[in-house]
């Protein structure tokens, strides 16, 4: 359910929806902003508000360095204002690239690394979030695991049409190994009519196939169409699911290989449109 949606709801369900939706968004703006805020600093630039929200102020205060931190009323978003900024934007103000020679502090007047690694701190902040959230689960929860062992082909799919079987295991697609269910489907949905290497596990004998993932198109939100590879297999919906925790290397690992997914499927979607 996207946001909007969230708009044409009952008031007491939208409530109950749109909560968490905006502590979610406020986690990941503070996040974000304080990666704009730390390199800031650490590049020498003047730090003059840190803002959770637009419009006017809840509440704040200063602290040490003279940086104004602030909870506004409009929850949908922050920023963090330069010394030499005209707006929440980081646009220069008029005059600010004269100043900016003689202020240490101004923004516009850091080398370009620095102007980049502080535009760039945002981002990369998320992308640790991401991680972080990622391997605390798999530490604490553990990551879910369903054996790849297909119950059900449906019938006219790519997996009949390639000779995969009930009861096949697989084993590989393109030489990366599949270990979850859910591996499965991360290695075709992007890949729809891409001829794919697949090994399956029937009865203890290793067969190689070929299989070349049917094209879904769904409608997305914004007019356009997603475009999904299928493989036409079902697991057992009653079958094991099993949590392996990991310790703090290999989680992070996971995290990092989860995230990276995220990004790049995102990334491909966006071309498919």
């Amino acid at each position: 359910m996207s946001f909007f949606d969230v708009l044409h709801l009952p008031l007491s369900t939208g409530v109950f929806y749109a909560l968490p939706f905006l502590v979610a968004l406020t986690i990941i703006v503070f996040i974000h902003e304080l990666g704009h805020f730390l390199v800031a600093r650490w590049c020498g630039v003047d730090v003059e508000a840190f803002s959770i929200g637009f419009g006017r102020e809840i509440f704040g205060w200063y602290d040490r360095h003279g940086t104004r931190w602030k909870v506004a009323w409009i929850p949908l978003g922050g920023y963090v204002k330069f010394r030499g900024d005209a707006n929440a934007a980081s646009m220069p103000d008029a005059d600010a690239m004269e100043r900016a020679k003689s202020e240490p502090g101004n923004f516009h007047g850091k080398a370009l690394w620095q102007r980049s690694a502080v535009v760039a701190a945002g981002p990369i902040a998320n992308f640790i979030l991401a991680i972080a959230i990622f391997a605390s689960a798999f530490m604490i929860i553990g990551a879910p695991v369903i054996e790849p062992k297909v119950d059900e082909v449906l019938p006219g799919s790519a997996a009949e049409q390639a000779g995969i079987l009930k009861g096949d295991r697989i084993v590989s697609i393109d030489g990366s190994s599949i270990d979850d269910f859910s591996d499965l489907q991360r290695a075709v949905m992007t890949r729809a009519g891409e001829e794919l290497a697949v090994v399956v596990d029937r009865n203890g004998e290793k067969i190689n196939l070929k299989v070349v993932p049917q094209l879904r198109e769904e409608p997305d939100n914004f007019g356009g169409k997603i475009r999904i590879g299928l493989l036409g297999v079902k697991r057992d919906p009653q079958g094991p699911i099993r949590y392996d925790r990991m310790g703090p290397v290999k989680a992070v690992e996971a995290g990092v290989d989860r995230t990276w997914f995220i990004v790049t499927s995102t990334f491909k979607y966006i071309g498919k449109l």
